[in-house]
């Protein structure tokens, strides 16, 4: 499966429908699936006060679920 390019994401209607068909797609499988170590160890930093934030794409929530607080994802 090709990606959606972010050019073509943002230019073609038909790369956007493309897109968010895949994500619906993905929708049981994203909620089947738990965080793992590295979503935990990104928390305790958070928890630490060594990161501020966690910058993500964020489609599965996995970081909030690993224990970073919604405020701290971006």
């Amino acid at each position: 499966m090709m990606p959606v390019e972010f050019q073509d994401y943002i230019s073609d209607p038909d790369a956007r429908r493309v897109s968010w068909q895949r994500r619906f797609e993905m929708e049981d499988t994203w909620n089947a699936t738990l965080p793992n170590d590295g979503h935990r160890v990104v928390a305790e930093l958070v928890a630490m006060g060594k990161v501020a934030h966690v910058i993500t794409q964020n489609i599965d929530a996995l970081h909030q679920a690993g224990g970073v607080p919604d405020e701290k994802v971006i």
